[in-house]
C-alpha cells in the first residue's frame, strides 16, 4: 500500500488534469523539438555521407572540345588523380506530354553500368539504357507527365524534331534536381546521340583526387598546364571546393537544427519554470499543513521532485514517438528540394539516451528552485489566509494612475503587469519566437538584395561559352544577325592564381575580360573606380571582387602578381565590387594579350527577346551553323535560380521552425493565462457577486493576453536586428563564405503582428472561457 505521501503526489497528478496536462505539455514540446532536430540531423548527415560516397562526385572539370579514352586514360594516370571519367553534353529541347518546351541537357556515358565518377543509378525502367531510350532525373519526371514506352520529341538545335522512346528514371545526386533548376537532366548512350544528329565525342572530363600536398585549384593548374603542352584546348575548368553542391546547405540546415532544437529547449525549460512557480504558489498551505503535522523539508522536497518527474516521464510518452514522425516528415519535406535519399531512418540510441535525460533531468532542475522556494515558507505564513497587498514598485505607482479608461480595460493593463516575474518568463518565450521570424524574414529579403548586386555583373540573358576561340568582331557580327538578338559583347577569361612566395600560389579564380564600356555590367563598386578608356599605361588594371581583396590581403592601390600557366605579370588594383566568390575583371585586351589569343573572343554574351531555353538552344544551333562551336549555355535565369533554389530550402525549414517556437510561445501564454485564471477565482467570484458579466470577464483575461503579445512584439522589433546580423553572417558564411546584407522588410514585423496577436487571441480564449464559466459559489469556495 502507498504511504499518503506517494498518495499525495498521485492524487495531485490526477485531480488537477488540466494542470498536469499544460505542465506536460510544456516538457513534452521542448523535448519533442529537440529530439526531433537532432534526429533528423543525424540521419541526413549519414546519409548525405553515404548517397556521396555512392555517387563519388568528381572534384575537377575540364571542359575540353573533342577527345577520346586515351585522355581519360593519361588523366588517370597522373599523381593525386584516384580516377578519371569522361562524358558527352549536348543542350537540346524537350517537349513535354502538355506541349509545354523544356531546355533539356543531355548526357552521354560510355558504359552506365561502370560509371566512375557522379554515379547514377536507376529509378524506373529496365537498365540498362538502350539505342533510342531517353530517361530523365527523377525530380523532373512528374512536370514532363510521360509513362514508360511514350514517345518524347525533341526540338534539335537545327530545327529538326527527332523522337526517342521514355525509358524511364535515375537517381543523380550530383546534379542540381528539378526544385532547383529548370534545365531537365536527361541521359542516352552515345548511340542514341548519334542517331539523333549529336556530336558522340567527349567534351567534359572528370576526376577525383587524393593529394593532401596540395589544394585543388594547384592540382587544377597542374592538369591544365600539362594538358596545354600537350595541345589540348581547355576551354573552361570547374572545381568543386565544396565536395557537392548542397554541401553548403545541408551543414547550414545541421546548423540550424541543432540551434532551433536547443532554443525550443530552453524556451520549454522557461514553461516548466511558470508553470512550476504557479504550482507551488498554490501549495502553500497544503504545504503549511505537512509541516504542521511533523514532514520535514526534506520530504516535501521529495514530494513535489517526484512529482516532477512523473510529469517528465509523462512527457516522455507523449513525445518520443511524436518526435520521430516529425522528423521523417520534416526530412521528407527537405529531402524532395535536396533530392536525397533517406534510406536508414531511425532513433540513434544517443539520442534516445539525451532525451530520457531532458524529459526528466531538465524540469527537475528548471523546478529545484521553485520548490525549494516554496518549501522554505514557515508553517504560520503558509496557512494564513491574510497577505499585504501594497507595492510601492515605481510601474505598479504609474498603472494606478492612469485615468480615463474603462474598468474592464484598466483591469486588463493593471493585470498584466501583476506578477512580473511570470510575466516576464512569457515575454521571453514570445520575444524569441517573434525575432527569430521577423529576422528570418530580413534574412530572405538580404538575399535578395545580395542577389540584385551580382546580377548587376551580368545584365544579359545567355552567355554562350565557345570550345575554341573565335575573332571577336566576327562573333558579335554573327550573332547580332541573329533573328531576336539584340545585343552582344565578345568577352574572354582566363583562370589564373595568385602568386605567392616560396614558388607557391593561391587558389584559382577567373579573371574575364570585357569592354572597358560594356553595357552588361553595371560595376556595384565597394572601393577604388572602374576601368577607364585604355591606354598602354594602364592595360593591367583590374577589379577585383571583395572575396578575392580578402583572401589575397590585399588593398586598393596595390600589385597583384598573378601566374597563368607559366606566365606570371603584375596587376594594379584599381577598385573592388560587391560578389559572391572571388573574381576580378579587366581590359579584354589585357587578358587575351595574357593567353596568346590577341583579337580573339572565348564567349559572347547576349541579349535577346524572351530569353527561354528554347530561345537560348535555337541560338545555340544557329551559332553552331555559323561555325562557332558553343561549349556551354548559360541562362542568367538558371545562375540566379541555382544560388536561391537551396537558399530557399533553409529559410523554409527556419519559417517553420518559428512557427514551432511560436506555438512554444503560445503554449506558454495559455499556461501564464491558466495561471492567473485559478489564482485570481476568488477574484473573479467578487466580480460577478457585484455584477460583472460573461462578456466582461472574457474581455478582460483575451485583453490581458493581446497586452502580452503586443509588448512582446514591441521589445521583439529591436532584437530583430541582431538576430537578423546572426542569422544572415550564418548562413551567408555557410553557404557563399561571406554575410549577406543586412536589408530588414516591413513584412516581417507586420506578418508577426498579426501571427502574435492571433496567438495571444487564441491563447487568451480558453483560460478566459473558464474564467467566465465559474460561479459565485465556486468562486468563493476556492482554496
Amino acid at each position: 500500500m502507498l504511504s499518503p505521501r506517494w498518495r499525495k503526489v498521485f492524487r495531485d497528478l490526477w485531480d488537477n488534469k488540466s494542470r498536469t496536462m499544460l505542465v506536460v505539455l510544456s516538457i513534452a514540446i521542448g523535448v519533442f523539438a529537440f529530439g526531433s532536430l537532432f534526429i533528423a540531423r543525424y540521419v541526413s548527415n549519414n546519409d548525405l555521407d553515404d548517397t556521396l560516397a555512392y555517387t563519388n562526385v568528381n572534384d575537377i572539370t575540364f571542359t575540353i572540345p573533342g577527345f577520346d579514352d586515351d585522355l581519360v586514360r593519361w588523366a588517370a594516370r597522373q599523381p593525386g588523380v584516384t580516377g578519371s571519367e569522361a562524358v558527352t553534353i549536348s543542350n537540346t529541347t524537350l517537349i513535354g506530354k502538355d506541349g509545354k518546351s523544356f531546355g533539356m541537357s543531355l548526357t552521354a556515358y560510355a558504359d552506365y553500368e561502370n560509371i566512375v565518377i557522379n554515379r547514377i543509378s536507376p529509378e524506373e525502367g529496365a537498365w540498362p539504357l538502350k539505342t533510342g531510350e531517353l530517361y530523365v532525373e527523377r525530380t523532373f519526371a512528374d512536370n514532363l507527365g510521360f509513362s514508360i514506352g511514350d514517345e518524347v520529341t525533341l526540338d534539335m538545335p537545327d530545327g529538326r524534331r527527332e523522337t526517342l522512346i521514355y525509358g524511364g528514371t535515375v537517381y543523380d545526386f550530383s546534379i542540381r534536381p528539378g526544385g532547383i533548376q529548370t534545365t531537365v537532366s536527361a541521359y542516352v548512350t552515345p548511340e542514341t546521340l548519334h542517331r539523333i544528329g549529336l556530336p558522340t565525342y567527349y567534351n567534359q572530363l572528370m576526376v577525383t583526387v587524393d593529394d593532401s600536398t596540395m589544394t585543388l585549384s594547384e592540382r587544377a593548374n597542374l592538369l591544365r598546364d600539362d594538358l596545354l603542352h600537350m595541345g589540348v584546348n581547355v576551354s573552361g575548368i570547374t572545381i568543386n571546393e565544396d565536395g557537392h553542391w548542397a554541401s553548403g546547405i545541408f551543414n547550414g540546415l545541421a546548423t540550424v537544427l541543432v540551434f532551433v532544437g536547443l532554443v525550443s529547449l530552453l524556451l520549454s525549460t522557461f514553461l516548466v519554470v511558470n508553470t512550476i512557480s504557479g504550482f507551488m504558489a498554490q501549495q502553500k498551505r497544503p504545504i503549511g499543513i505537512m509541516k504542521i503535522i511533523g514532514a520535514s523539508r526534506g520530504q516535501i522536497i521529495s514530494i513535489y521532485m517526484v512529482m516532477v518527474a512523473c510529469f517528465g516521464v509523462m512527457a516522455l510518452i507523449l513525445a518520443m514517438p511524436t518526435s520521430l514522425l516529425f522528423a521523417g516528415q520534416l526530412l521528407g519535406i527537405v529531402n524532395v528540394y535536396l533530392n536525397l535519399d533517406i534510406v536508414n531512418f531511425y532513433m540513434p540510441p544517443y539520442i534516445f539516451v539525451m532525451e530520457i535525460a531532458v524529459a526528466i533531468g531538465t524540469p527537475m532542475i528548471a523546478a529545484l528552485f521553485p520548490v525549494l522556494s516554496g518549501t522554505s515558507i514557515p508553517p504560520a505564513q503558509a496557512i494564513s489566509d491574510y497577505a499585504v497587498q501594497n507595492s510601492h514598485n515605481p510601474l505598479d505607482l504609474l498603472l494606478a494612475r492612469i485615468k480615463g479608461l474603462s474598468r474592464p480595460v484598466l483591469l486588463s493593463i493593471r493585470n498584466t503587469f501583476r506578477r512580473k516575474t511570470r510575466l516576464l518568463v512569457t515575454l521571453i518565450t514570445l520575444t524569441l519566437a517573434g525575432a527569430f521570424f521577423i529576422s528570418i524574414m530580413n534574412v530572405r529579403n538580404g538575399l535578395n538584395v545580395d542577389l540584385n548586386v551580382l546580377a548587376r555583373m551580368s545584365e544579359y540573358d545567355i552567355l554562350y561559352s565557345f570550345s575554341g576561340y573565335f575573332n571577336q568582331e566576327a562573333v558579335e557580327r554573327r550573332v547580332m544577325s541573329l533573328s531576336g538578338v539584340t545585343d552582344a559583347e565578345s568577352w574572354i577569361g582566363a583562370s589564373v592564381a595568385q602568386s605567392l612566395p616560396g614558388d607557391t600560389q593561391g587558389s584559382n579564380f577567373s579573371l574575364t575580360g570585357i569592354p572597358y564600356d560594356s553595357t552588361f555590367v553595371d560595376p556595384p563598386l565597394l572601393a577604388g573606380r572602374w576601368l577607364e578608356a585604355p591606354t598602354y599605361n594602364n592595360r593591367n588594371d583590374i577589379i577585383v571582387s571583395d572575396d578575392l581583396l580578402s583572401d589575397a590581403g590585399i588593398e586598393v592601390g596595390d600589385i597583384l602578381i598573378l601566374k597563368y600557366g607559366d606566365v606570371e605579370d603584375d596587376w594594379h588594383v584599381i577598385g573592388v565590387i560587391d560578389s559572391f566568390g572571388a573574381s576580378a575583371y579587366t581590359y579584354y585586351d589585357s587578358v587575351a594579350r595574357l593567353v596568346g589569343r590577341p583579337n580573339l573572343a572565348d564567349r559572347v554574351a547576349v541579349k535577346v527577346i524572351n530569353a527561354d531555353s528554347t530561345v537560348a538552344n535555337q541560338l545555340e544551333a544557329s551559332l553552331e551553323q555559323q561555325g562557332l562551336e558553343v561549349a556551354r549555355t548559360t541562362l542568367r535565369t538558371d545562375v540566379l535560380a541555382g544560388l536561391t533554389g537551396g537558399f530557399n530550402v533553409l529559410v523554409l525549414v527556419l519559417l517553420a521552425m518559428g512557427v514551432l517556437i511560436a506555438f512554444v510561445a503560445g503554449l506558454g501564454l495559455t499556461g501564464t493565462m491558466s495561471l492567473n485564471v485559478l489564482e485570481r477565482t476568488r477574484e473573479i467570484g467578487v466580480m460577478r457577486a457585484v455584477g460583472a458579466g460573461t462578456n466582461t470577464l472574457r474581455f478582460m483575461f483575451v485583453g490581458e493576453g493581446v497586452m502580452i503579445g503586443l509588448l512582446s512584439f514591441l521589445v521583439a522589433l529591436p532584437l530583430s536586428i541582431p538576430a537578423t546580423y546572426f542569422f544572415g553572417g550564418l548562413l551567408g558564411n555557410i553557404i557563399f563564405e561571406q554575410p549577406l546584407s543586412y536589408a530588414p522588410t516591413i513584412d516581417g514585423p507586420l506578418i508577426w503582428l498579426v501571427m502574435v496577436l492571433l496567438v495571444s487571441i487564441f491563447a487568451s480564449i480558453v483560460p478566459a472561457q473558464r474564467a467566465s464559466e465559474i460561479s459565485i459559489r465556486e468562486a468563493l469556495a476556492y482554496e
